[in-house]
């Protein structure tokens, strides 16, 4: 049977994973979770030195990791893709919170494979629609940016592509971190992304801001 699978990375965020994990108990049928530092993100080692192994666990998430850092996020988040044709991911970051129910897999329409989903900055009434939900179709593959997403050799991420899913909505809830953790975010936001400009005007690729019908 085909399954949803929840994907989430994760660097020491001990903070922020329970409540992430907690709007994903009910509606899914696996969550992944891939844990480690990628290698431009502040920090020595490779692993969480939090809570953030033992959170995940308790939940009965399904842990990857590596012994050396990941290269970048997208070779990071390639690790989670791990279901097989048919199977629906819903790609969620440690800061977002499900709000809403989920569909199953049986109810999702059969003309696409990539959905957009409603993003609400919390604190800031402001939000932007996302592409999170995703079929897993033929050979799936990040490349090069961390939210880039082929299916076949095919982009199925362009925002402006992506039919939007008006039964769900994630609330983002970054601003709530520790300020140590925005700081070490932000010093990525820097380095980790750095690449990603020239690729996003290759692809096309930016967000869909608006209303949300």
């Amino acid at each position: 049977m085909p399954e949803l699978i929840a994907c989430i990375i994760a660097y020491n965020e001990e903070v922020m994973l329970p409540g992430c994990l907690d709007s994903l108990v009910g509606k899914v049928d696996r969550i992944v979770l891939v844990e480690g530092r990628i290698a431009a993100y502040p920090g020595e080692g490779v692993h969480s030195t939090d809570r953030t192994v033992e959170i995940a666990e308790r939940y009965g998430c399904e842990i990857i990791t590596q012994e050396t850092p990941y290269e970048n996020e997208a070779a990071m988040r390639q690790n989670y893709l791990v279901g097989k044709d048919g199977d629906w991911y819903v790609l969620i970051d440690t800061d977002e919170r499900v709000m809403t129910p989920l569909p199953a897999v049986s109810a999702f329409p059969s003309d696409s494979i990539a959905y957009a989903v409603d993003s609400h900055i919390i604190g800031v009434k402001n939000h932007i629609w996302r592409p999170r939900i995703f079929k897993h179709k033929g050979v799936m593959e990040f490349r090069a940016i961390h939210d880039a997403l082929f299916s076949d050799g095919v982009l199925i991420s362009r925002p402006q592509d992506t039919p939007k899913l008006y039964s769900v909505w994630f609330g983002h809830y970054q601003q709530l971190r520790n300020k140590e953790r925005l700081a070490q975010k932000h010093e990525y936001y820097k380095t980790g992304y750095a690449h990603e400009a020239a690729y996003r005007v290759e692809w096309g690729m930016w967000n869909i801001p608006g209303d949300t019908k």
